[in-house]
């Protein structure tokens, strides 16, 4: 009673350790039901675990069904001879059951065997003990298989496990770097972070991408690819019900056959049925291989959605960074520009801008252009505001920012509360004329000379005699050696110089008591005097107060080509003057200058405080930096001059920067890679711009300072000269074998070298040094011999671009299905020039040209239907989104459709046309290979065997036949409507 209540899933778990064992046969032999029983949990167990080795599982992949052997047949013979002799008692038993081991034990040797040897088993004349003793020692040689079948699933699945492992371990890594990522790129507020996220970011979906390929390329792929886990265990468990039937079956059959025809009877019955248990074992095992594959793709597909979410996320940092860093960089530019308004208003404050009432006024802006002479007045040597320009801002309460300045002009912005104030202003500076210094002082109409005069008594004491004059005259006064220029408007200015000329007073008499000497010195060093640096001047200051004179220092104005100029030196003391002359000329006498040449710019920096080292020169205090025409000037003591010019080269080196270009060919850009030109840049500090394609040539720049620009550019060289490629030519059959053998790899490993075989141009393309390549060359010889001795011949067809993706098949199963249907070696299919590659016999060859070319032809065809897949829908017509219409609608319907929508410009673009779906898997897509035959109106049905006489009568059908399915899409076939 309790084998009849088991439940049928407990048979289904029992039946396959039976069915692959082969059974029991004849009165004596155990029951399956029994052996399911006695190890169920196990048979489950091991059907579970065997759906997850990769490779079908070692107990799926034996044979089962096989021929009994000699050994074993012979032995069930004899014991059934013995065992029907009276006397044979108890002994005979015992006979039976060595004999039956021994048949066992050729069953294990020989897989599949063991069900047609116990099937021979005649346990006729044994007693009822004799039978029961029997049936337990086969039963227990039956545990001991499905134990060690039980083994085999649970060392294979534990491979299977491992894969499944191994990919929940990279996903997890890879999810705490996602998270490391996102927690850094939440504290990322600059330009250099955002990049490093960037590449980090870019670096891991790489990483993450070449996995997922590796492991889908090495995956082996089950031949319904769409059947889940379930479905695929369902059909084993049928199957095993179905070989649990055939076995009972097969005993009883056995057993009648025994009784009716005795020992040759019952042979001839085990060998007519032994087909049949071998076809249902071998379907059973094809069952099991097909399982394990089916759970790695479910594994795999598993992994590929954890990559996506991980992109994803990485996606989402990458915007969420670069997020930040506008947000970050934002509020660095407003606070900038808080600050620059602050600092402009608290300057508005101090030149007596009139401030309104409402705080936060904005600020009006007036521009104007100036003539060049201006800027001798306005500005200082160093460019900056002049004490006339800051008059300018105190008379009309604006302030004056300086734009440019150069031979064409100077252009200032003038900034006030009030845009009236900033207009005035506009006008007095537009209105002033500027004279020529030092040329025009002596010619211009607003200049006025003050030869013989007391400068000090017209300036008074703190210049309050100018200021009051500027007050009175509506003028502004510009004092320049003894030159007084009038600046305003053109009225004021006429009316301003005739009171100006009566201020004049004559020389005092204290003037004319002063003793004056004066002492020559280089322009340049009396430039330092005036302009240099403070321990310069603060040398003529002690001067002064040590002997008690004045030291009027007067540089050449610019323009001046004089070499020599004057400095006097005055006091009441003439023994004072002399003493101070000497001491002065004993204190330059050894000053000298010295050019150094560079562009506007950089001297510009340098000038404004750019960081020039010359603490380690002896006197460095007294080296000041000037202008010139040609760079900067050095003006110092002779001996350190040479110290302090390597050091100024050396800051103006620092602030250089260049940028050259490098061509190389477009082929050679997979050396120079992104990673490799990251890597140049971080070893040479230069920085390299996105590469520009032009033709077959491609040009990087490389920009920083020389130096580095140059260490980049040897950079590249060196590297393309490390990794030079060069091409050797073969034949296209030993091109497509090379990718057969993979013998390259070998040599790749040995040579340290990087090969890739290029198909269309019948080449392969060597990377490294050039040690390796008469390796390759002898091995390109041994290629081109073996594929000359084994008559292996290459072909190519050139086929349509969008044939290309019909010939693969989804995941390349059409592909597969080509080379070992045909039996070809290789094939190849190269998207560039649209073509495909055969390797193989020359029969192999011819059949797989004639599959490829039966694709091409139906995908022709499909696409001459308006872009039907196959033959299973009508082409859409004419409408915005309409239904399919009728069946029987005219053809030129359509057309019109399509005419009256263009004429009044409205709808959406005719779908493109879908592609031929050529599935491979399925037979009837090639009547090539003659298994199929026609039915008039329908589509291609394979061939069933009751067929195969009327194959012959319907030679000329297939042609007929595809015209039909074309012609009537409504009709789909047999298999098509089961698909």
């Amino acid at each position: 009673m309790a084998r009849k209540k088991r439940t049928d899933e407990e048979a289904a778990a029992g039946a396959a350790p039976a069915a692959s064992t082969g059974g029991a046969a004849g009165h004596g032999a155990p029951k399956t039901s029994d052996a399911g029983q006695s190890n169920n949990s196990k048979a489950g167990a091991g059907g579970g675990q065997g759906r997850q080795n990769r490779k079908g599982g070692e107990a799926a992949s034996r044979p089962g069904g096989a021929a009994p052997s000699s050994a074993a047949t012979e032995g069930d013979r004899s014991a059934a001879a013995r065992a029907s002799s009276p006397k044979a008692g108890c002994g005979a038993s015992k006979e039976v059951s060595r004999e039956a081991e021994a048949a066992s034990g050729n069953a294990e040797s020989s897989p599949g065997s063991a069900a047609v040897a116990r099937r021979e088993i005649d346990m006729t004349g044994l007693s009822a003990s004799q039978k029961k003793n029997l049936k337990k020692k086969l039963r227990k040689q039956e545990q001991k298989q499905q134990a060690a079948e039980l083994s085999n699933a649970l060392r294979v699945g534990a491979g299977a496990a491992t894969l499944a492992s191994r990919l929940n371990g990279m996903a997890q890594q890879w999810a705490k770097r996602v998270a490391e990522l996102e927690a850094s790129s939440a504290k990322v507020d600059t330009g250099a972070g955002v990049k490093q996220v960037y590449e980090a970011v870019e670096l891991l979906q790489k990483e993450m991408q070449e996995t997922l390929d590796e492991e889908v390329g090495r995956a082996k792929k089950p031949i319904n690819k769409r059947a889940t886990v379930q479905q695929v265990q369902e059909k084993i468990r049928e199957a095993e019900l179905t070989i649990q039937k055939q076995q009972k079956e097969q005993q009883k059959a056995a057993a009648m056959q025994s009784k009716a025809k005795g020992e040759a009877g019952a042979a001839e019955g085990g060998a007519a049925t032994a087909l049949q248990m071998e076809e249902a074992m071998r379907y059973l095992f094809h069952l099991k291989e097909q399982l394990v594959l089916t759970q790695q793709q479910s594994d795999l597909r598993e992994f590929q959605q954890q990559i996506a979410e991980l992109k994803a996320s990485l996606d989402q940092i990458a915007k969420q960074t670069q997020r930040a860093a506008q947000q970050a960089a934002s509020a660095s530019d407003t606070r900038r520009a808080q600050q620059r308004e602050g600092l402009l208003r608290r300057r508005l404050r101090e030149v007596g801008a009139a401030i309104p009432e409402q705080s936060g006024a904005p600020l009006a802006s007036v521009g104007v252009s100036l003539p060049p002479e201006a800027s001798y007045i306005l500005l200082t040597p160093q460019g900056q505001p002049s004490l006339l320009l800051r008059k300018v801002e105190r008379k009309f309460g604006v302030l004056a920012e300086k734009k440019s300045a150069g031979d064409r002009g100077v252009a200032l912005s003038l900034l006030s509360y009030s845009p009236d104030a900033c207009e005035k202003c506009a006008a007095f500076l537009s209105a002033c004329n500027f004279p020529q210094v030092p040329l025009g002082l002596a010619t211009a109409p607003n200049c006025l000379s003050l030869e013989g005069q007391s400068i000090g008594a017209f300036i008074g004491t703190g210049g309050s005699n100018l200021r009051r004059l500027e007050a009175e005259l509506d003028v502004l006064l510009w004092l320049e050696d003894k030159w007084i220029t009038v600046l305003g408007h053109e009225a004021a200015v006429k009316k301003a110089i005739p009171h100006i000329k009566e201020s004049r007073s004559p020389p005092s008499a204290s003037d004319a008591s002063l003793s004056v000497l004066k002492c020559e010195f280089e322009a340049e060093v009396v430039r330092a005097m005036a302009q240099g640096s403070a321990k310069t001047r603060e040398k003529l200051q002690q001067l002064e107060s040590s002997f008690g004179v004045t030291i009027l220092v007067r540089p050449p104005r610019r323009g001046d080509p004089s070499k020599v100029a004057e400095v006097a030196v005055r006091s009441a003391d003439l023994e004072a003057c002399k003493k101070a002359c000497a001491e002065l000329e004993n204190a330059f006498k050894g000053f000298s200058a010295k050019p150094v040449e560079c562009d506007r710019l950089k001297a510009n920096r340098i000038l404004r405080g750019a960081a020039v080292d010359f603490s380690s020169i002896p006197g460095h205090e007294l080296i000041s930096l000037l202008r010139c025409d040609d760079g900067v000037l050095l003006v110092g003591p002779s001996e350190a001059l040479a110290a302090a010019a390597e050091a100024l080269g050396t800051a103006i080196d620092q602030l250089a920067r260049t940028t050259e270009a490098v061509e190389i060919k477009a082929t050679q850009l997979r050396i120079l890679d992104r990673t490799k030109r990251q890597e140049i840049e971080s070893l040479s500090g230069a920085s390299c711009r996105p590469p520009l394609h032009e033709g077959e040539k491609v040009t990087l720049t490389f920009s920083g300072h020389p130096d580095a620009v140059q260490k980049a550019i040897e950079l590249v060289h060196q590297t393309l000269e490390e990794q030079k490629e060069e091409e050797l030519e073969l034949s296209l059959a030993a091109a497509l074998l090379f990718l057969v053998d993979k013998s390259h790899r070998a040599l790749e490993d040995d040579h340290g070298l990087r090969i890739r075989v290029d198909v269309p141009r019948k080449c392969l393309i060597v990377r490294g040094g050039a040690g390796g390549l008469d390796a390759v060359a002898d091995a390109i010889k041994r290629v081109e011999e073996e594929v000359s001795r084994s008559g292996k011949i290459a072909a190519t067809l050139d086929v349509p671009r969008e044939a290309v993706p019909l010939i693969l098949g989804r995941q390349g199963v059409n592909v597969r299905r080509l080379q070992s249907e045909c039996n070809l070696d290789n094939i190849v299919i190269d998207g560039r020039p649209q073509a495909v590659y055969l390797l193989g016999s020359q029969d192999a060859v011819q059949q797989a040209t004639t599959m490829v070319q039966e694709i091409v032809a139906n995908s022709a065809g499909s696409r001459a239907q308006n872009g039907v897949e196959g033959t299973d829908r009508r082409p859409r017509m004419g409408g915005r989104g309409g239904g399919r219409g009728g069946r029987n609608e005219a053809p030129g319907r359509g057309e019109e459709a399509a005419a009256a929508r263009k004429k009044a410009g409205g709808g959406r673009p005719a779908a493109p046309a879908k592609p031929y779906n050529a599935n491979v898997d399925d037979e009837t897509a090639f009547p090539s290979l003659g298994v199929c035959t026609a039915r008039p109106g329908g589509r291609w049905q394979k061939k069933s065997p009751a067929a195969e006489g009327e194959a012959h009568a319907a030679t000329e059908a297939p042609a007929q036949a595809t015209s039909d399915a074309q012609a009537e899409p409504e009709f789909a076939g047999a298999d098509e409507a089961a698909n």
